[in-house]
């Protein structure tokens, strides 16, 4: 007989003597945040069309700076969308850290709000890792290069300026 765990238990390497237990990710899982995000992915296939699709070589201004907006809009539709649907998901418990003014288990919405950027990212790295998001999946949550160089096999010295090296008022 076969006895499935359905969850999985990691010590943070962040804060010594934090553990915290995370739902083993299921196909049904899956389903439930694709159609809970429906819209939000829609929106993030939209933008990575038009980053892909802009030849920064020679794109206008206005090019540009839509890019950079969809750029910006893809890293904003995965931290504050598909991220949190996925931590919700996956979150079970946490042990050893507690927040100060709240007298109940933690629940992933108390992490997502209140706890330091550092334990959240470590508990978001692993659900990425349970949940196959780090691998090929990931990339579809993921800005994708704004150069055509490396698609193309070109290569230069150059560096761009940062945006705000480049905004003028």
């Amino acid at each position: 007989m076969i006895t499935f765990k359905p969850f999985k238990t990691f010590e943070s390497k962040v804060y010594e003597g934090v553990k915290f237990t995370l739902r083993i990710f299921t196909e049904a899982m899956r389903n439930g945040i694709n159609l809970s995000q429906a819209e939000a992915m829609a929106d993030l296939r939209r933008c990575q069309t038009l980053v892909t699709s802009v030849d920064t070589q020679n794109a206008t201004a206005d090019q540009l700076s839509e890019l950079f907006i969809a750029s910006d809009r893809i890293t904003g539709i995965r931290m504050n969308s598909i991220d949190p649907a996925y931590f919700r998901s996956c979150f079970k418990s946490i042990e050893g850290f507690s927040i100060e003014g709240v007298d109940r288990p933690l629940t992933a919405d108390d992490i997502i709000d209140h706890a330091p950027i550092e334990l959240y990212n470590e508990i978001m790295r692993e659900i990425r890792k349970e949940t196959g998001l780090d691998a090929g999946e990931a990339q579809n949550f993921e800005s994708p290069s704004t150069s055509t160089a490396a698609a193309e096999g070109q290569t230069n010295d150059t560096t761009a300026a940062s945006a705000s090296e480049t905004v003028s008022t």
